[in-house]
């Protein structure tokens, strides 16, 4: 192997069954000599023990390459911590990103690992602890090595690890280190609760704290928590930029102090994360008064799973449309909003100081076509920025579509990608849509219509839309249509075509047998073809359909880089088909996953053969 096909090595690659032989101690071991020369190692739930840890110890001194060991779900235990922290202090040893989540780890790894942090060889940068039973008295050890001069550490993750406000203090204490070189603190899903929050809260409002993002989500806080978190973001020491408050009980009092601070000249959050947090519009207009404050530098909000209703979303909209506001990603997914809320959302998209770029409105059942069609003035307005626009499952139809299309059409449209999965499009739907891909000021870059009522003409109407030279999508998801192979032909039409620029198509549960197969075959083989992913998971192809698609990856015009056929029903043939193609045109597929399939190792082993040679581009082989 090159060193290309050696940036990354994934044992699960080599066998999805969890308990397939790959995933062993004497699996790894047969690897060793490839996991030697890889700059990234993934072995997630690979059965692994200590036995495997003694070995990789050995590649972490050995391979100066190695920067990114990923090993979490694995019985690695306390003692084979410690054998790998002897190779983690050793002057060779390059690693930078360790994964230990779910490792069944206690005290004792967080001891060895301390050791690491204060090791003058040390060049972690990167550590994850996450769902391991740590318990205080753990971090409390690893809180000691975050203070000493010779840790680099900049990211911590602990998630889930049975922690409780006892050990903020030692958290604290060590933000406040004049060494401390943390910038990213991960305490999801353990028992913080707002006496821990005040204490952090110490450390967050030093001089010498460097932390820019925090994760708090399902800790326990409530509002007295967010008055804490308001004095720090008030500091002029504060350099939190992310914060995420997830899944805690602030409600509308909570973020009304949260707002407090987001209002302040030393406040330098940008991402603020405050899903499902028992928020009403009462929240709402506390968060409007912070957007309108003119030091506000927030630029992504996330209200998801709160029960904003259109009463919160009309609040809500009068800091959007307001000058200071600078918001580029706002995320509204099931809020229980209707129709009602989308005259005010399209008054903040025509507003002149507009700065939406990205909105999510997923789940919100109640906005149907006519708010779609609320939504499409702002749209069209002429200072509307939106780049990005989720509506999936909002009760959308053909006549929602025809407001979209017009959208799109529009001299003004910015939209690159819109996703309208789990709405009843139909063939009617994707009609209507085609006439606003084929039109000159037409932006669209990816188009998503999973689950969508589509079916085989619509693969005429696309095809149309392939062809015409204002075409820009780059991206299709199709997946889970019953296109069948009469709306694949018609497909492959366009496919063929100069005008056509898709890049990745999926075509996932398509209800394909191997007569489609013939036709994808035929859009790869044409010289016009840009096609590098192509996704054909869970569809019936059989060993016969990937001899006819193989009669087109072997062609010197195929530039596929990516192909996915798990699931499709194939046995060794397919495989023999496959290497035939490669050793045809080996400059073209690097990755190729045939999981699900039921492989055996003869076939698995003509492929195999073709990674581990350098003429051929394959990296990844998933079976």
């Amino acid at each position: 192997m090159s060193d290309l096909e050696l940036e990354e090595f994934d044992l699960g690659d080599y066998g999805r069954q969890f308990d397939s032989p790959a995933r062993s101690d004497e699996g790894l071991l047969t690897m060793l000599p490839v996991v030697n020369k890889s700059q990234r190692v993934i072995l997630r739930s690979c059965n692994l023990t200590e036995k495997s840890c003694a070995a990789l110890s050995s590649v972490l001194i050995s391979n100066h390459r190695l920067n990114e060991l990923i090993l979490h779900w694995n019985n690695v235990g306390d003692s084979g911590v410690e054998l790998l922290s002897t190779a983690l202090e050793h002057p060779d040893c390059r690693l930078e990103v360790l994964n230990l989540r779910c490792c069944n780890l206690t005290e004792k790894s967080c001891s060895f690992l301390e050791s690491v942090l204060r090791s003058n060889h040390s060049s972690l940068t990167q550590l994850d602890l996450s769902e391991n039973s740590l318990r205080d008295s753990a971090v409390e050890l690893l809180s000691t090595g975050l203070e000493h001069p010779n840790c680099r550490l900049e990211i911590m993750q602990l998630r889930n690890c049975g922690l409780t406000d006892i050990i903020c203090s030692s958290l604290a204490s060590a933000l406040r280190s004049k060494h401390s070189t943390l910038k990213e603190l991960d305490l999801t899903f353990n028992d913080v609760g707002d006496s821990g929050m005040e204490l952090l809260s110490t450390g967050l409002d030093h001089v010498n704290c460097k932390l820019k993002t925090l994760k708090l989500q399902g800790c326990r806080i409530t509002e007295m928590g967010c008055s804490s978190l308001a004095s720090a973001l008030r500091s002029n020491n504060s350099r939190l930029t992310e914060l995420d408050l997830s899944i805690n009980n602030l409600g509308d009092s909570g973020v009304m102090l949260l707002s407090t601070g987001l209002q302040h000249p030393n406040c330098r959050l940008e991402i603020l994360q405050l899903e499902e947090c028992h928020i009403t519009e009462m929240g709402c207009s506390s968060l409007a008064s912070a957007l309108t404050s003119n030091t506000s530098s927030l630029r992504e909000l996330n209200l998801t799973g709160n029960d904003l209703g259109d009463l919160g979303v009309i609040q809500l909209s009068t800091g959007l449309v307001h000058p200071n506001c600078r918001l580029e990603t706002l995320g509204l997914q099931l809020c229980k909003i209707t129709e009602n809320s989308c005259e005010p959302l399209a008054s903040a998209l025509s507003a002149n100081s507009s700065s939406l770029k990205k909105l999510k409105l997923i789940y919100n059942f109640g906005i149907g076509d006519s708010g779609v069609g609320l939504l499409s003035n702002g749209l069209e307005h002429t200072n509307c920025r939106l780049e990005t626009l989720w509506l999936n499952g909002c009760k959308i139809t053909e006549r929602g579509c025809s407001s979209l299309a017009s959208a799109l059409m529009s001299n003004n449209s910015n939209l690159k990608q819109l996703d309208l999965s789990e709405n009843k499009v139909g063939d009617s739907g994707v009609a209507i849509l085609s006439t606003g891909l084929e039109h000159p000021n037409c932006r669209l870059e990816m188009l998503r219509l999973e689950f969508c009522n589509v079916m085989e003409m619509s693969g005429s109407y696309l095809a149309s839309a392939f062809t015409s030279n204002h075409f820009s999508l780059r991206e299709l998801n199709l997946n889970n249509n019953n296109l069948r192979d009469l709306g694949m032909e018609r497909l492959s039409t366009g496919l063929q075509h100069p005008n056509c620029r898709l890049e990745i198509l999926r075509l996932y549960g398509c209800d394909f047998t191997e007569k489609s197969c013939s036709f994808i075959a035929s859009a790869l083989r044409s010289n016009s073809s840009r096609l590098t992913k192509l996704v054909l998971v869970n569809n019936f192809l059989g060993d016969s359909g990937v001899k006819l698609l193989s009669i087109g990856l072997e062609h010197p015009n195929c530039k596929l880089d990516t192909l996915k056929l798990r699931c499709c029903f194939l046995t060794e043939k397919s495989c023999s088909s496959l290497a035939s193609a490669l050793r045809s045109n080996p400059s073209s597929l690097r990755q190729l996953d045939l999981r699900a399939n039921g492989l055996n190792q003869p076939g698995v082993e003509l492929l195999s053969a073709l990674q581990k040679d350098p003429t051929y581009k394959l990296t990844k082989l998933q079976y």
